[in-house]
């Protein structure tokens, strides 16, 4: 090869450069990361409650309120605690069927031969003052939380 051609290639060699070394990828993934975190916190946020603390809930309401209206939010709660638990065949919740329905599901005789009488047929009755709140909800709290077992 003679100096020219030499130099020619040189030339030609010096106009090629390297390739730019590639972005950092971190900013991406912090901001993944935030999203992330993002994403579960809003999800915890609005993760369906417990069944039992939505019931305590409902329980402590219903022990400052009025008889009537207590046994009625006594009653709501006990209709979607056996709906939930439980796949009725052409039940109605009223009557003893229903307060049937409830011993069955609880595992107890509370509905149909204690107090508990109250949510089959004198739910919207008159003489509702006469009936301890306080008492009912003790009563169905223990049992909501399975500590009475009481057989049939």
């Amino acid at each position: 090869m003679s100096s020219i051609d030499k130099a020619a290639l040189l030339a030609s060699v010096r106009d090629i450069h390297e390739p730019a070394p590639p972005e950092p990828g971190w900013p991406w993934l912090i901001a993944a990361v935030a999203l992330a975190l993002m994403l579960i916190l809003v999800l915890w946020k609005n993760r369906p409650r417990k069944l039992a603390s939505v019931a305590a809930q409902q329980i402590n309401a219903a022990r400052t309120e009025p008889p009537s209206i207590a046994l009625v939010r006594l009653a709501r709660l006990l209709r979607s605690e056996a709906l939930h638990t439980a796949t009725p065949t052409n039940w109605q919740p009223q009557g003893d069927a229903w307060l049937q329905v409830l011993d069955t599901r609880f595992r107890t005789s509370f509905f149909t031969t204690d107090i508990g009488r109250v949510f089959g047929h004198d739910l919207y009755q008159k003489h509702t003052s006469d009936i301890d709140i306080k008492a009912l909800c003790d009563q169905l709290q223990k049992l909501l939380d399975g500590k009475v077992t009481a057989s049939i």
